[in-house]
């Protein structure tokens, strides 16, 4: 019988139950940091024993294989079996063992989503702690001596570099080696090989009637941490606590990966409840990376792809190249370039119309205006195959990507809607960011029956208004609450789709769905119209006519190009898409090293911690008391602030110590101005209080400020992002 971690003591009980529901402070507060905190509530081990080894015996720490006896893809029962027992935290499937008096960090995804079970894998090692390890650097090694063992380093983030043989140094302020962690081995790519087409075929086949009532999360990205650009990779990690970045690499790979075990997408997809998903080939290796084609066929082609149903797990959305000689150095369509990527598009809808569905574009990530008309071509593929094109619309911080209007409103657009009216078009996160594209958004889906909306990516404020100028943004009103009331009251709700724009990290499938189904009943949507948008609607979308008996068994999968030859009329139609030149744009965007998928459309941007301005402190009981509970509201003296994070996060008011709602958590401070005697404002698992400097440390700890004067220590920033409520300080 397999091992699983104890929770002793009433008190853990409790936090575990609650964990469950949604309840649980450690993982809320921790999720209140930031994107990578949501991987991480907390799941309390037996009290660690003795290590089972000689704690001064020397280990070996190899970049992108381990230390000592902790091997990347061991189990965590291998890990105890020769380590002994450990100090366990996480949910949500990802977990830290700590094994303090060896120095070591263990990070592991289980099966359990609430306990690290003997069977759960090692994701990365981190050595935190001065011991005898062999290696060529070690705690204490200077930057110049860690270079000289390992070379440049390929990527940066806060005071970490990281190697793609998979190792990864954390600095001090006195630019000593602090931290090592050891995670699978990434290959930088900046460019992906030129698009080639499908290299099996199968006919589409009927989808039994009952498949109108799944649930489908259509907007899920596969990829590699090693095509993220070098800034976007920065932007990304930086969004997560301090605590987790050392490890990213590690903890990214297998969230990407359709089939990692226990954390991957499909294993996220289960542990949401949600029965199928989409999958997104992407090619915005300028801003966010790509995952080509090629790479999404052999993913829905793996045996491994098959749901409950009997259905595909997932189906895909295929894309296109447009950077990389689209349009030559004179701004002109190359007519060769172009023809061959849209034949090999097309390829995808004729060879494997039974797994590929649809069309996927960025346009901002790729460096096109909506309106562009040397890029019809896509559409005219569109139009031929008979499939719909999912549009990014809305504002998108990532490093790269295009910030006017043009390429992100939907307004934009407008004209290849008309012009295309047997096109159907998807317009991912309804504009969102910009108050003025959302408003576009539904509108424009009011007006053309083929036009659908997607609201993924709806869970942070508005970062402009209506006029498309910044503005600050309010981390107590995302942005769901208006879409899905303007949906409503549209008349729009058959036309509205559910994606969740991840993986991003362990859990937010989940979160997310939840978070949505829980929105739109609680805005007088009916049953019915819940279970339309996760997932019948999605059907009548992509599968119109095609709902049927149950499906014949498959005759196989063929290899080769030898398409299905009865859309070749279609094809030819298709093979003709060439569009006519128009003024010379520069398509290209700036060059950035590097490059990947998975990372999302929308990402998490910093909030300005001037939304949170010193309140004037008030002494409580020997501690300094929140008066200011968020942007607007004031507590009376004496008076804490009841606030929530990720998926909820926000502020729910004022009470008397111990009066929050079980699901909230306590801030009796939220800056140092709230405590005296040099002390600062930390976050920790159970709320905010005063606390030395020096003992806010450790998983989950954070010091709360409202600028970057207030933070004390390595840390230069004070920021918040958005699943954060509070602004925290940051390198």
């Amino acid at each position: 019988m397999e091992r699983r971690t104890v929770l002793t003591g009433a008190p853990v009980r409790r936090q575990f139950a609650a964990a469950f529901t949604g309840k649980y402070r450690f993982g809320r507060l921790l999720a209140v940091l930031g994107i990578g905190t949501a991987l991480f509530g907390c799941t309390v081990k037996d009290s660690p024993t003795k290590p089972v080894v000689d704690e001064n015996r020397a280990f070996d720490l190899v970049p992108g294989q381990g230390i000592g006896p902790v091997q990347i893809g061991s189990s965590f029962g291998q890990v105890r079996s020769a380590l002994g027992e450990a100090t366990v935290v996480g949910f949500n499937r990802i977990f830290f063992a700590t094994y303090e008096s060896l120095g070591l960090n263990v990070i592991l995804a289980s099966p359990d989503s609430d306990v690290a079970t003997d069977s759960a894998q090692v994701l990365a090692v981190g050595l935190i702690g001065q011991n005898s390890y062999s290696s060529r650097f070690n705690i204490g090694s200077t930057r110049a001596e860690v270079v000289a063992a390992l070379g440049e380093p390929a990527d940066s983030a806060s005071r970490i570099l990281y190697w793609p043989q998979g190792v990864s140094v954390e600095f001090d302020d006195g630019a000593l080696a602090k931290a090592i962690g050891v995670f699978p081995t990434y290959k930088p790519e900046s460019t992906p090989e030129e698009m080639g087409p499908a290299k099996t075929a199968s006919a589409r086949k009927a989808l039994p009637s009952a498949a109108a009532s799944s649930s489908v999360d259509m907007h899920l990205h596969p990829g590699f941490i090693g095509r993220m650009p070098g800034a976007s990779k920065k932007f990304l990690i930086e969004s997560t606590p301090p605590f987790t970045q050392l490890y990213a690499p590690g903890v990214f790979r297998s969230v990407l990966d359709p089939y990692a075990p226990f954390v991957g997408i499909q294993a996220q997809t289960s542990f949401a409840s949600i029965d199928h998903a989409v999958l997104f080939a992407v090619y915005t290796q300028k801003t966010t990376g790509f995952f080509t084609n090629e790479e999404l066929e052999a993913v829905l082609t793996d045996p491994r792809n098959v749901s409950t149903d009997g259905l595909p797990w997932a189906w895909g959305l295929a894309s296109i190249d447009l950077f990389d000689g689209y349009v030559d150095g004179s701004g002109r369509l190359d007519e060769t370039v172009s023809r061959r990527r849209l034949d090999a598009l097309r390829s995808y809808f004729i060879q494997r119309p039974d797994l590929f569905i649809g069309i996927k574009l960025a346009h901002a990530h790729q460096a096109v205006a909506f309106d562009d008309a040397r890029y019809l071509g896509v559409y005219d593929v569109a139009y031929a195959a008979d499939v719909p094109v999912y549009l990014h619309t809305g504002f998108s911080p990532f490093p790269n990507s295009q910030s006017e209007r043009p390429y992100y409103d939907p307004s934009s657009l407008e004209n290849v809607i008309a012009n295309y009216p047997r096109v159907k078009f998807i317009l991912g996160h309804v504009g969102q960011g910009d108050r003025g594209a959302v408003d576009s958004a539904i509108s424009i889906a009011a007006r053309y029956s083929n036009v659908y909306l997607e609201i993924s990516a709806l869970n942070r404020p508005f970062l402009r208004d209506m006029d498309g100028h910044d503005t600050p943004p309010d981390p107590n009103q995302p942005q769901y609450p208006y879409v899905l009331d303007q949906i409503k009251a549209k008349g729009l709700v058959q036309k509205t789709l559910f994606g969740t724009d991840g993986p991003q990290y362990s859990g937010m499938v989940k979160s997310y769905s939840e978070l949505m189904k829980q929105a739109m009943a609680g805005r007088g949507y009916s049953e019915q119209e819940v279970r339309a948008v996760m997932g019948g609607n999605f059907f009548d979308v992509f599968f119109p006519g095609h709902l049927g008996p149950e499906p014949t068994p498959d005759a196989g999968i063929t290899q080769g190009s030898d398409a299905a030859a009865s859309d070749d009329a279609a094809a030819d139609a298709a093979s003709d898409a060439g569009a006519p030149d128009a003024a010379v744009f520069d398509a290209g965007a700036p060059d950035a090293a590097g490059s990947d998928a998975g990372a999302p459309d929308a990402a998490t941007a910093p909030l300005d911690a001037g939304a949170f301005p010193p309140d004037s402190g008030a002494s409580n009981n020997g501690e300094i008391g929140v008066e200011r509970c968020g942007a607007s509201l004031i507590c009376s003296g004496g008076q804490i602030c009841c606030f929530t994070g990720f998926p909820s996060a926000g502020f729910h008011g004022c009470a008397v110590t111990g009066g929050c709602a079980a699901n909230q958590l306590e801030a009796r401070c939220d800056g140092p101005e709230d405590c005296s005697g040099g002390q600062i404002c930390c976050g920790k698992p159970d709320g905010a209080s005063c606390s030395a400097a020096s003992s806010c440390t450790g998983f989950g700890s954070a010091q709360l400020c409202h600028s970057p004067s207030d933070c004390v220590g390595v840390f230069t920033r004070c920021e918040a992002t958005q699943f954060v409520p509070l602004p925290y300080c940051r390198n």
